[in-house]
């Protein structure tokens, strides 16, 4: 394939994805566009979500992409997994976060003398709380969802 046919073979895939769902109802609100892009953007989005672990699972049964499960590649390796008549796929490995079990840590400490009331002011004092997660759901409504 040359390069100009896969420019254009991207471009088209491009203008079919920018086109979904552009049309929408008439509407009085100067919101309801706004709202039904991000409806639209969501709906893709679970989609091509979907579609992607389905590849994926597929490409693994069929050895294209390797069982990393099974047989992990080592952190910080980047190699060429398969170059086929139309697509190459590579793959990187990236380092692995650490994270810290706070249970084992604090009955370690204690085992190793540090008295359970330090590790609670302990834990209060480094403990801080996150952002709770916001979960947006849309759908499109019908006539008659607000009966």
């Amino acid at each position: 394939m040359t390069r100009r046919e896969r420019n254009r073979i991207i471009a088209d895939i491009n203008k079919q994805f920018s086109a979904l769902g552009t049309t929408m109802p008439a509407s009085t609100s100067n919101m309801s566009p706004i709202a039904w892009e991000y409806f639209m953007a969501s709906h893709v989005s679970s989609l091509c979500s979907g579609r992607v672990k389905k590849a994926k699972t597929a490409a693994t049964k069929a050895g294209v992409l390797p069982d990393y499960e099974d047989h992990p590649v080592p952190p910080g390796e980047y190699k060429p997994i398969f170059d086929g008549e139309h697509v190459a796929i590579d793959l990187l490995v990236r380092q692995p976060s650490h994270t810290t079990d706070v249970t084992r840590l604090v009955d370690f400490l204690i085992g190793c003398g540090v008295a359970r009331n330090t590790m609670d002011e302990a834990m209060q004092y480094a403990t801080k709380t996150s952002r709770p997660a916001h979960v947006f759901s849309s759908r499109i409504k019908v006539e008659d969802e607000d009966e």
